[in-house]
């Protein structure tokens, strides 16, 4: 049987020509080690997304960003600049030699770093291309102390943009949950209307918990704002007169609540220096504290004063009679959210404390408490000048 000629037709395997851009972007994505492009001007102009897992920034946060922020010391000034000045014909220019380096994760751990550089002139510019991977045998590297300025300077830099990130978040997710918690609250409220006494008992007292809950959560969510915003406020010190402030306080908590009988001594030269604002906040949570914890103490009394201390510095306190507490649990005062009594007998949301540590520690003053379950407590204060 005789042969017929077939005309070569197209290839059906055959796949058509990808574009170099997407070769190349789907290679750079895809890499498993962390790829940082930096121009001229040691700015960051490119990184994969294993640069954003290793130092923990988000791809956005680094462009335009100066390439101290990833590796510390200078190493745009040690290496990027004289692999620049080689002449391009050169074939040294176009890579340097490998070396270990020390990289900086966002949290302000240190990296033991291998890094790899390679040039390229373009039409935009000479751009520098890193490539960098942790060393897998390296000890754990030792924080920076203050004796190589530069890199506590860098130490010191990442932890303020960690704290500033961190404030940040807190606010955008409070913020963003006050939204959905309003609405459950108000349709259940709308509902236990509805409702009214037709339902059971069973029924209002789950409409009851879930309303409780919602106020509960919204005050938790009301102390996450306010301690953001306490983290970025800017310190405007003046002279301060406390006494003021503090019967002011006390003033809006006996208008709250007139059926309470509160005996309150304040000394009338209470002086210090700070910010108004944020001193008159802490004090606020201060008393609030003192007020609320003496609700059920027959014959309360809140005093605040001021006293010495064994150095000779002023030390302000606010005392009150009330319900004090074991010190074994003192460490959890100041923690958010952390309470030493049942929200059933003293309701809140555990932030008050919280709240005037970070205020008074924003100007570098101590806060400390004495108490004693059911004889009162003492928190004590200080405010450097």
């Amino acid at each position: 049987m005789p042969f017929t000629s077939l005309s070569a037709g197209p290839d059906p395997l055959a796949s058509p020509p990808i574009p170099a851009d997407a070769l190349l972007a789907g290679l750079l994505d895809a890499a498993m080690d962390a790829i940082v492009a930096v121009d001229g001007q040691q700015r960051i102009v490119f990184c994969n997304p294993a640069a954003e897992g290793l130092f923990g920034w988000p791809r956005q946060a680094l462009l335009q960003q100066p390439l101290a922020r990833l590796i510390e010391g200078d190493f745009f000034g040690a290496q990027l600049q004289p692999l620049a000045a080689r002449s391009p014909a050169d074939p040294a220019a176009r890579q340097a030699a490998r070396r270990s380096v020390r990289g900086l994760h966002r949290s302000g751990q240190a990296l033991a770093l291998d890094a790899s550089v390679s040039r390229r002139d373009t039409p935009a510019g000479t751009l520098f291309t890193l490539v960098l991977r942790e060393c897998a045998d390296a000890a754990p590297v030792p924080a920076p102390t203050a004796a190589p300025g530069g890199d506590a300077a860098a130490l010191a830099e990442a932890l303020r943009l960690a704290n500033e990130e961190f404030a940040a978040f807190s606010y955008a997710v409070s913020h963003g949950l006050r939204s959905p918690l309003n609405i459950i609250n108000g349709f259940s409220h709308l509902l236990a209307k509805k409702l009214g006494t037709h339902e059971g008992a069973s029924v209002q007292n789950y409409l009851t918990r879930i309303q409780d809950s919602a106020t509960q959560m919204g005050q938790l969510i009301e102390g996450l704002l306010t301690l953001s915003k306490v983290s970025r406020a800017v310190l405007q010190r003046e002279p301060l007169a406390l006494a003021p402030m503090a019967a002011r306080t006390l003033e809006k908590l006996q208008a709250r609540d007139t059926a309470r009988q509160v005996a309150v001594q304040i000394e009338s030269d209470l002086q210090a220096d700070g910010d108004a604002q944020l001193v008159a906040l802490a004090l606020e949570h201060l008393l609030d504290n003192a007020w609320k914890f003496t609700a059920k103490t027959e014959g309360a009394q809140i005093a605040v004063g001021r006293q010495r201390g064994p150095d000779g510095e002023t030390v302000f306190f606010v005392r009150d009679n009330g319900a004090g507490f074991d010190m074994a649990y003192a460490d959890k005062l100041f923690k958010p959210f952390q309470r030493l009594h049942a929200v059933t007998d003293f309701p809140g949301a555990g932030m008050g404390l919280t709240m005037a540590s970070r205020l008074i520690g924003r100007h570098g003053g101590r806060l400390w408490a004495e108490a004693a379950p059911e004889q009162g407590a003492q928190f004590f204060f200080t405010l450097p000048g």
